[in-house]
């Protein structure tokens, strides 16, 4: 039986929450490809998780379609297909 790895792309994956989903999938097996907007906290994170796992970090502003695009694009990969997306991304408090 042929051992297939999946990809999924956790957006806003850099730190809280989605961090924490990107740490379970990997310890599922999973490439797990994080987008964010923030590029520090991204990188940092990747760093951090690299160790459990398949991570690489997309830096994605979600609310700019041609970015989610090539995010998309980007995740996608013939050696571990891209299978779930996370959308995680978003702000806790958008008026302070």
């Amino acid at each position: 039986m042929q051992n297939t790895t999946y990809t999924a792309l956790i957006t806003g994956g850099a730190q809280g929450i989605g961090k924490a989903i990107c740490l379970q999938l990997l310890a599922e097996g999973w490439r797990v490809v994080l987008a964010d907007r923030d590029e520090e906290a991204g990188l940092e994170t990747v760093t951090e998780l690299r160790g459990q796992g398949e991570i690489e970090f997309i830096r994605t502003d979600v609310s700019q379609e041609a970015q989610v695009q090539a995010a998309v694009a980007q995740a996608a990969d013939a050696s571990a297909p891209l299978k779930a997306l996370v959308n995680n991304a978003g702000i806790a408090n958008p008026f302070n």
